[in-house]
């Protein structure tokens, strides 16, 4: 079942069993058959800051304002954040 909010309970597990980093991915897109395809990937420190955390749950709800409030936060707190771009013909 998926939550209704976001929650870290599988990374805080994660980081109780001594794991120090933990990656988040998702991706967007028909699939390596059927077109391109994204994937980003992000690794968070274990104490987020800020009001803007409590704004994500679906990007796709978000406002462009919000989604920008967002983005700027993630590259300012994030311990590494990436995306990769691939075409069905790759």
């Amino acid at each position: 079942m998926i939550p209704d909010r976001p929650h870290f309970d599988l990374e805080r597990r994660l980081h109780s069993q001594g794991y120090a980093l933990v990656a988040g991915i998702d991706e967007a897109g028909r699939g390596p058959l059927a077109g391109p395809v994204s994937a980003g990937i992000a690794i968070l420190p274990q104490k987020l800051s800020g009001d803007w955390v409590g704004l994500v749950n679906d990007s796709k709800k978000l406002s462009p304002a919000q989604r920008e409030l967002a983005y700027h936060q993630l590259q300012t707190e994030a311990v590494a954040l990436s995306v990769g771009f691939s075409s069905s013909q790759e």
